[in-house]
């Protein structure tokens, strides 16, 4: 290798290296959900989701390292709306982009992935952790569980 082609290699190793560090330690320094208080009524967590999501996947890794807490009822709801992009959630399925619906029309929102709704009462971003450890220790200011009325067809 010719020292002309190292001027170029070195800053290219040097710059995915950066890159690296600085993605390891985002993931590592991303604060774990805590464990949840007992409870005499559940904390029901609907996450709403799509493989096609590019942010889905750590929400979903969370909301998977929780659903053994005490009391505490974890639902997956896969998309339809993330499949128009090219990618196909083979899980997704419209009734869920309804569900999703009616909860936004009740917070005013529009439908955006992951998104967790908390005992149908109250909804934030699947990746803020802060918000979910505060609902899973706090939660006992949330006592009343709602949920919209949607009709489902018949699953074959």
């Amino acid at each position: 290798m010719k020292f002309n082609q190292l001027q170029y290699i070195v800053p290219l190793l040097s710059f995915f290296g950066i890159v690296g560090i600085i993605t390891y330690s985002h993931y590592n320094n991303k604060q774990l959900p805590i464990p949840a208080v007992e409870r005499d009524y559940p904390v029901v967590l609907e996450l709403f989701t799509s493989q096609g999501c590019a942010d889905c996947p750590s929400a979903e890794a969370t909301i998977s390292q929780i659903k053994h807490y005490p009391n505490v009822v974890t639902l997956c709801y896969p998309v339809t709306y993330w499949n128009k992009l090219g990618w196909v959630d083979r899980f997704s399925r419209r009734d869920f982009d309804e569900y999703q619906t009616a909860y936004n029309s009740k917070f005013e929102l529009n439908n955006y992935t992951p998104q967790v709704v908390v005992n149908g009462m109250e909804e934030f971003s699947g990746n803020d952790i802060k918000k979910l450890n505060t609902y899973l220790n706090n939660s006992h200011q949330i006592k009343k569980i709602t949920t919209p009325i949607v009709k489902r067809k018949k699953i074959i």
